[in-house]
């Protein structure tokens, strides 16, 4: 019996230190989304909002708290460069000095805390090569946009979007059971989800259209 069981150990084990562990996501934001993909266009009469984004924010040097994600610094950079390439309307202007006069808005973003046990988990997991299966369902960020006028807060808007991942040498073999909101990630450290990225960038809008709502800003929709 002990014979028949060596090679397999042995089969797992090499598997686990030969194959690159594989990470699946789910990325989300918990709340009616009916509007987050929505078409927002520039009011023809109306200016771009100037969009500020602090340079430390995406400079860092920051740290994952939800290894081997990347570190938030990445994901505001990353996310930076996604508005400025997906911007065909010039609703935004992404400027790193915050204006004096003028309507302009904020942007920060935090990094959900990772529970200690969860870490923990974390850890053994990777001590094993993947081997023991690790879940999370603690991932997420919190998007903070604040509007000014004349360098005057006039109302926060934050946003939260949610993430759950399956870290597993297998993972892939649970693929099929699982909704079609996941998918197969790069696990390499600092990169950054697209599927994330485009969950984020759909908080910029719902941020335009809440701001429309409130009277604060002018869009064609």
């Amino acid at each position: 019996m002990k014979r028949q069981l060596f090679p397999l150990a042995s089969a797992a084990l090499m598997t686990g230190l030969l194959l690159p562990a594989c990470q699946m996501q789910n990325w989300e934001i918990p709340s009616p989304e009916s509007a987050s993909h929505a078409m927002v266009e520039r009011h023809p009469e109306s200016v771009s909002i100037r969009l500020y984004i602090p340079r430390y924010l995406s400079e860092g040097p920051s740290f994952a708290k939800h290894f081997p994600n990347a570190p938030p610094h990445r994901v505001i950079d990353a996310l930076k460069k996604k508005i400025e390439s997906q911007n065909e309307s010039n609703v935004f202007e992404v400027t790193e000095v915050p204006p004096d006069t003028g309507l302009f808005c904020s942007l920060r973003l935090e990094e959900l805390e990772r529970p200690g046990i969860t870490g923990v988990w974390s850890g053994l997991t990777m001590f094993t090569y993947w081997l023991i299966p690790f879940y999370d369902d603690t991932l997420g960020y919190n998007l903070t946009y604040e509007l000014f006028v004349d360098a005057r807060l006039k109302k926060r808007y934050q946003y939260l979007v949610r993430g759950k991942e399956l870290q597993w040498v297998a993972a892939f073999l649970a693929l099929p059971l699982m909704s079609d909101r996941w998918h197969i990630e790069d696990p390499k450290y600092g990169s950054v989800s697209e599927r994330l990225l485009d969950e984020l960038l759909s908080t910029s809008r719902l941020f335009l259209q809440d701001a429309r709502k409130d009277g604060l800003v002018r869009l064609k929709m």
